[in-house]
């Protein structure tokens, strides 16, 4: 019988654990037997939080995505205008653990399986609909909200595709990623004529 309490820190050694395998060795190559390895446990320990890889791998993605949105609300601490919010907005999903090797790996991992996963389609897509609502919040303050809908879709568009285009090893040589968003950001702005509006408070 598992110790009072060990629950929840084996629960979280095992996700931690099939994301390293995921990084190191892809979806189709991650095993039980190698999630139990790298969490130096047993294959039956395995089996008594998780009834299958699958369900583990859920769970992982669920980590992955709050730990995207935990690292987003860290990236607004302190915007004061809209622009500021746009500028955090695009370096929570541009930089860190998420475009590093490893993060390129582990995500790429995962969107391929979305197709063929209703349940962690399901939660990518909650994701992405956060991120678009988000989005087009800090844009409504600027814009009308047909244009700033229009204009969610396209910085997000944006952001996907030069994110995927350093994923696959198509890494810009002119400006990091993030700047080149800032860039289109800030042409939408001038074209608007603002800059510092107070930002109205709001976070999801």
């Amino acid at each position: 019988m598992p110790k009072v309490g060990m629950e929840p820190i084996r629960r979280k050694q095992l996700i931690e654990a099939v994301i390293e395998c995921i990084g190191m060795f892809g979806y189709n190559k991650t095993t039980v037997q190698k999630i139990s390895k790298q969490a130096k446990v047993s294959t039956g320990v395995l089996h008594h939080y998780f009834a299958n890889k699958d369900a583990l791998i859920e769970e992982a993605q669920k980590y992955m995505l709050s730990s995207l949105k935990q690292a987003y609300l860290e990236a607004i601490t302190g915007a004061v205008t809209p622009l500021q919010r746009l500028h955090a907005i695009v370096d929570a999903t541009l930089l860190g653990e998420q475009s590093s090797s490893r993060g390129y790996g582990i995500w790429l991992s995962f969107w391929s399986e979305c197709m063929y996963s209703p349940k962690l389609a399901r939660l990518e897509e909650i994701s992405q609909r956060r991120h678009h609502s988000n989005l087009v919040y800090t844009l409504k303050q600027i814009l009308p909200k047909e244009e700033a809908v229009k204009q969610a879709h396209i910085i997000n568009a944006l952001m996907n595709g030069l994110w995927l285009g350093n994923a696959i090893g198509s890494k810009s040589k002119i400006l990091p990623i993030n700047q080149m968003v800032y860039d289109y950001i800030d042409t939408l702005f001038e074209r608007h004529a603002i800059n510092s509006v107070p930002l109205k408070l709001h976070c999801s």
